[in-house]
């Protein structure tokens, strides 16, 4: 068995794998998300168990860190030969291509959708043929190779379509408009929550347990005596710990001046995190919750106290965090202790002297003038002048140079001010290299401790996701979810819309495994596609582990939730949309699963009625032999009469009040009802509110009675 191994550059830390059994024709491609230190992408590993592992060369360049992924990788699997090859080898896009070659027909078109925004598990597929080719001398026959791809294990598998469609992370129609899912139950404090949270969404879990333990969690801290505020008031000061532990972890191979600056940040942002900590340590202390317990515990580790008190060792007391440019500066400049190194000592007397020498100059310049110049600083012009009164640089003396209007204010300079930032700049940079090699020397003996503060990262995520669970809940009305093998919904609302309306209609949602497919009817604008959307959407909050807006909620966990809506055409891919309906049907048929949630809106509609009624009952009565809870929204009504003579087939239809004598002929509910629905022709009602000519809608009705006379 050879695997290759791609680290995406991407936020989330994608991890992508492909495995190849050179005595087997069935190879696999995973990818997910992955923590700091690879836990996901090591227990992969060793799952499958490879005997060689192909790596990108870029990784080697921190060999010298022992937390980097290779050496990781070299530590767990001891009995596997690594290979390191150039980066270009793991080519996303020649991944795609080979896969489209060499993968049997029949898996293609549904392998294509399924991997269209799996990019590192396609370029790990890249790597790990061209490094067959090339050192084992074997060639593949086309159409030859069974590939599967494998969601995480206890993960929902939900593919790229399906998470544009149903608006997990993005706005459907708006790219830019932040009314999306993620963002109407987002309410966390910290990036390393909002990380968690979003990947959570695309991947929910499909544990029970796992499950319970984080509603667990949830309803304990709505409990409290403060529901939660006294958590979420300290994960709101944290840091971005994730990017402080990358700069720890991943130092450059040829550290720099620029380096040095970063570093000495990190460490200060590091003290941060470990006393802002502190507090979240004391109040989580009296919960008693298995998940809130485990992360209490992970905060007072020894391990963490111990970094701290090294931390403190070197760093002054004086030093925190600042926001400011200029604050900032002087933080670095003061972070490692007075005493610790002679020649610093002098370095940080002369930036003072020389930061006082600025702040006197405008004094002397104010007092020569008459004038209320006032001092700012930024990272790139450093320290200038502003001057609100003058309005242009003729108000100016000649003596003031570089001239530059913004907004109400002249920004400006002298020759002796350029000096004295000059002077600073030495100053700094001789700071810098000189507590360099202390902040170095911290950070080598923190290094061996990288795990615990990458658990206490991950805890402080969890954290947050389910106190953000936990406001979510208390703000509307939610419930907490149940884990049977029905899905049944009884007042449940589109979680977007209800974060957005209050007036929202409710519906309920049944399904078992003698009614697993549920035919809806209704006028256009009835709330089909809305409902569609909504059973997706509440089965994914439920396996998240949050509360679910509805009166009763009960699920059966998915291990992969699909969505197949709309009908644009594939330019790129040079498919019509009925084409690309097809592919994504195929993709849904062969991946089957008999716990997945398929939600199918107007099938067939992109061909000829009498081909698509068939298309569509031929599918639906293969949909009724699995157990797999499918929900189909159509206008063929005919087959929804026809489909519901089948046991496990169900009709429902959305309500609409008909007031033939109005204007506006229709009512819309948006409530579901049994059976089909009984109104007909209303194509022709709703073009009539579209304002069409009367004319040509009489015309169409004639039309419309002579093709059902005949």
């Amino acid at each position: 068995v050879i695997a290759a191994l791609y680290e995406g550059r991407g936020i989330t830390r994608d991890v992508g794998i492909a495995v190849l059994s050179l005595t087997s024709t069935s190879h696999q491609l995973f990818q997910f998300a992955d923590t700091a230190v690879f836990t996901k992408t090591l227990r992969q590993l060793q799952i499958v168990h490879p005997v060689e592992i192909v790596l990108a060369e870029s990784l080697n360049e921190t060999a010298a860190n022992p937390t980097s992924l290779r050496d990781l990788v070299e530590a767990q699997l001891p009995d596997a030969r690594l290979f390191m090859v150039p980066r270009r080898s793991f080519n996303e896009r020649l991944g795609r291509e080979w896969l489209s070659r060499y993968c049997r027909d029949e898996l293609v078109e549904g392998l294509m959708v399924t991997l269209e925004s799996k990019t590192a598990a396609l370029a790990a597929f890249a790597a790990l043929l061209h490094y067959i080719t090339e050192t084992q001398n074997i060639g593949f026959l086309e159409n030859s190779m069974i590939v599967v791809f494998h969601a995480s294990e206890g993960m929902c598998f939900i593919d790229a379509s399906t998470a544009r469609i149903l608006e997990l992370v993005t706005n459907h129609n708006h790219a830019k408009d932040a009314m999306h899912f993620l963002s109407s139950i987002s309410h966390v404090k910290t990036n390393m929550g909002a990380r968690l949270l979003r990947s959570n969404i695309l991947q929910p879990l499909c544990d029970a347990n796992t499950l319970e333990g984080r509603l667990d969690a949830v309803e304990e801290i709505m409990k409290s005596a403060d529901g939660g505020t006294a958590v979420r008031q300290g994960l709101e000061n944290l840091l971005n710990m994730d990017q402080t532990l990358t700069v720890l972890l991943f130092p450059p191979a040829k550290p720099n001046l620029a380096h040095a600056e970063q570093l000495i940040n990190t460490v200060i942002a590091l003290k941060h995190v470990l006393l802002t900590i502190q507090p979240l340590a004391k109040h989580t202390e009296s919960f008693r919750s298995e998940v809130l317990a485990a992360i209490h515990s992970v905060l007072t580790d020894s391990r963490v106290e111990a970094v701290r008190d090294l931390v403190n060792a070197t760093v002054s007391d004086e030093v925190a965090w600042q926001t400011s440019p200029i604050g900032m500066r002087n933080q670095r400049c003061y972070c490692v202790k007075t005493g610790c190194n002679g020649l610093l000592d002098v370095a940080r007397q002369t930036y003072r002297e020389t930061s006082s020498d600025v702040y006197e100059l405008v004094e002397q310049y104010n007092a020569r003038y008459s004038r209320s110049f006032k001092i700012a600083y930024t990272s790139s012009m450093r320290f200038y002048l502003t001057d609100a009164e003058a309005s242009s640089a003729a108000d100016l003396p000649d003596e003031f140079i570089n001239c530059v209007q913004k907004g109400k204010q002249l920004t400006f300079t002298t020759l002796e001010l350029l000096s004295l930032n000059n002077r600073l700049n030495e100053s700094l940079t001789e700071v810098y290299l000189l507590s360099d090699s202390l902040i170095m020397e911290l950070v080598e003996q923190i290094q061996p401790r990288i795990g615990i503060l990458c658990h206490v990262s991950e805890s402080l995520a969890l954290l947050d996701v389910l106190a953000s669970f936990a406001f979510d809940a208390q703000r509307r009305s939610m419930v907490r979810p149940e884990f049977t093998d029905t899905l049944a919904i009884k007042g449940g609302r589109h979680p977007i819309l209800d974060a957005a309306s209050p007036t929202l209609v409710a519906n309920d949602t049944y399904c078992s495994g003698g009614a697993n497919v549920q035919i809806i009817t209704g006028p256009n604008m009835s709330g089909k596609s809305t409902y569609l959307r909504q059973i997706g959407l509440l089965n994914i909050m439920a396996q998240i582990g949050s509360y679910v807006p509805a009166e009763y909620c009960s699920v059966r966990l998915a291990k992969r939730i699909a969505a197949r809506m709309g009908n644009d055409d594939d330019l790129e891919g040079n498919a019509s949309s009925f084409m690309l309906e097809m592919r994504e049907m195929a993709a849904i048929l062969h991946g089957l699963g008999p716990t997945d949630v398929i939600l199918i809106d107007e099938l067939g509609r992109g061909t000829g009625l009498t081909e698509g009624m068939a298309l569509t009952y031929a599918i639906c009565a293969h949909f009724a032999q699995q157990s797999a809870f499918v929900f189909l929204a159509t206008h063929f009504l005919d087959l929804a009469d026809t489909l519901g003579e089948i046991p496990s087939i169900v009709n429902l239809h959305f309500q609409v009040q008909v007031h033939p004598d109005r204007e506006v002929p229709f009512r819309f509910l948006h409530s579901l009802g049994d059976h089909p629905s009984s109104i007909t022709h209303y194509g022709l009602d709703v073009a009539a509110m579209a304002q069409m000519d009367p004319v040509v809608i009489g015309h169409a009705r004639s039309i419309m009675d002579v093709y059902e006379a005949r």
